[in-house]
Parts: structure tokens; C-alpha cells; sequence
């Protein structure tokens, strides 16, 4: 018999990011509450179920897709096999770093959008979370960043690979 083991019993288990999350939820109970923690741990490549009192259990690891896009970039000399979480809509990439937050860019026709100097236009969050990091983007920044939509990968690349390059590399792929 093959049962799933509850992580919500094996807290020291998880990430610390991830018990960060939890330590933040607290005992709060609604049903907006969960889903907002739902949204927070998505990311993370966690889920679980609630009850009718909104009671959260059986948080499981989601299997997340696992993109390798080493094939279609250029590998410089001394480079290393980096994974990066993405985030992706229609129109936007978000690159999550757990040090630094979620970062943006806008994908457009001609390619990523540029400043007037050619530089990669970038929408940078202090934020982890994709839910949170969305809403400082919006608020700083006034675009129109969508709230829904969004899947979540994580990609193999070389750590010498540049946005433009995983972006492009991502395209082919699909």
C-alpha cells in the first residue's frame, strides 16, 4: 500500500524557505487564508488539501516540470549546470531567486524587451513568492502584470547563460 506521507508532520524536513512560509501562515483558518498559502507554496512546488473548516493537511510535493535546455545553448568553457525556477505566462518570465526575489522580464514579437540602451527591461521584486512579488511589480512599477495564468517550471542551463539565451532556448523548446 502506497500512502502519502503528510510534510505537514515532517516540518524540520522542509526547505527553509518553505517552513518560512508556514511559520508566516500561523494559525490562521479561512478559506482565503488557504489559498493564499496554496499560492505561496505553489511556487515551491508544494500543495495540499483543506477541510471544511479550513483546516490545511496532507501537504505533498508537487512533481514540478523539469525542463533541460542544455542542448540548445552554447556552453562556455568552466561553465556549471545551473537549475533556475521560472515562472511563465502569454507575455512575461519571471526568474525566481531565493536570495533576491522574483524578477520579470516581457517577452514582446521582436523578442525581451529592452531599455532605450538595449539593456533587458527587467521588473525586479524583493519578493519570493510569485503571488507577492506580482503584487509589489504592479504596485511600483503600474503594469499590468496578469494575477492568473502562470505556470511554474524549473529549467537545467549553464550559469553562464544569459536571460536572452534561456528565454530563446525556452521558445524552441515548446
Amino acid at each position: 500500500m502506497n500512502e502519502t506521507v503528510d510534510l505537514f508532520e515532517q516540518y524540520e524536513t522542509l526547505p527553509q524557505e518553505v517552513q518560512d512560509i508556514l511559520l508566516d501562515f500561523g494559525d490562521e483558518q479561512s478559506y482565503e487564508g488557504c489559498e493564499k498559502l496554496l499560492a505561496e507554496l505553489k511556487p515551491h512546488g508544494y500543495t495540499f488539501e483543506y477541510y471544511l473548516d479550513a483546516s490545511p493537511f496532507n501537504l505533498t510535493k508537487i512533481n514540478m516540470k523539469q525542463i533541460d535546455l542544455r542542448d540548445n545553448l552554447k556552453r562556455k568553457k568552466y561553465a556549471t549546470t545551473k537549475e533556475t525556477t521560472l515562472h511563465i505566462n502569454s507575455k512575461y518570465v519571471g526568474f525566481r531567486s531565493p536570495s533576491i526575489g522574483v524578477g520579470f522580464i516581457k517577452q514582446t514579437k521582436d523578442g525581451i524587451r529592452t531599455d532605450k540602451t538595449g539593456q533587458v527591461r527587467w521588473f525586479h521584486s524583493i519578493e519570493t513568492s510569485l503571488v507577492e512579488a506580482i503584487k509589489f511589480v504592479r504596485e511600483v512599477y503600474k503594469i499590468k502584470l496578469p494575477r492568473k495564468g502562470w505556470s511554474t517550471i524549473r529549467v537545467k542551463h549553464y550559469n553562464t547563460s544569459t536571460v536572452e539565451q534561456i528565454v530563446e532556448a525556452l521558445n524552441q523548446y515548446n
